[in-house]
């Protein structure tokens, strides 16, 4: 209910409600339509303003697109960290999971707006939209490397790193049997989550190497 409330005030703000009015027209378009055919033209003629309406928001068409990325990335942040904090609290196969699944619903319910963050962060990074991704991915890994040393009981900042690599490794995963289930070629989303969950729950030479257990003598 938070989250809603939140939302709303931010559509009935008057200084800024035009600027979110040509945001969720072009998450409608985007959804709807593809990436495509989210242009200015479009999502201008979408909410019913002259185009140049729209460069009082945002100056070209990568700003939007960084709008919409930031946008997405922070829903699926509060989600898959909700599940992960879930998981801490009761730390059992079925919340492990649940935490798996969080992200993949994401992907199955929002597919265009996944690929737009797929395709966002294949930008070079030279470009203000491919530097915008990689800082959004760095938080993403970065949270998610905090979570999973809190719930190793690890605060050994010379292994960060490598909780860092586990993170990069499960957004990887996650991202890619995404794809492979909304584009059909794994149809069975439990399937899918058996096999992240088995990678997550991890094993006794990887706990080793991240430093949860000392090495066999």
């Amino acid at each position: 209910m938070a989250e809603h409330t939140d939302t709303v005030t931010e559509v009935t703000d008057p200084a800024d409600s035009t600027r979110e009015r040509l945001i969720r027209a072009a998450i409608d378009i985007v959804a709807t339509e593809g990436v495509a055919a989210l242009t200015t033209v479009n999502v201008c003629r979408r909410i019913g303003i002259a185009q140049s309406s729209y460069y009082t928001h945002f100056a070209s068409r990568d700003e939007l697109l960084q709008a919409l990325a930031e946008r997405g990335a922070a829903a699926t942040r509060r989600t898959n960290r909700a599940a992960r904090l879930q998981l801490a609290e009761h730390p059992d196969r079925a919340h492990l999971r649940d935490s798996m699944r969080a992200p993949l619903d994401l992907i199955r319910s929002h597919p265009e707006m996944f690929r737009l963050g797929r395709q966002i962060r294949h930008e070079p990074p030279s470009t203000a939209l491919g530097a915008h991704a990689r800082a959004m991915a760095a938080a993403n890994r970065s949270e998610l490397a905090d979570d999973l040393m809190d719930m190793a009981g690890q605060d050994d900042p010379a292994v960060r790193h490598r909780y860092e690599m586990v993170a990069d490794c499960i957004d990887a995963m996650v991202s890619t049997l995404g794809e492979g289930h909304i584009e059909g070629r794994y149809p069975d989303l439990e399937e899918v989550i058996d096999l992240l969950a088995i990678y997550a729950a991890g094993n006794a030479r990887l706990s080793e190497w991240l430093g949860w257990a000392a090495p066999e003598r």
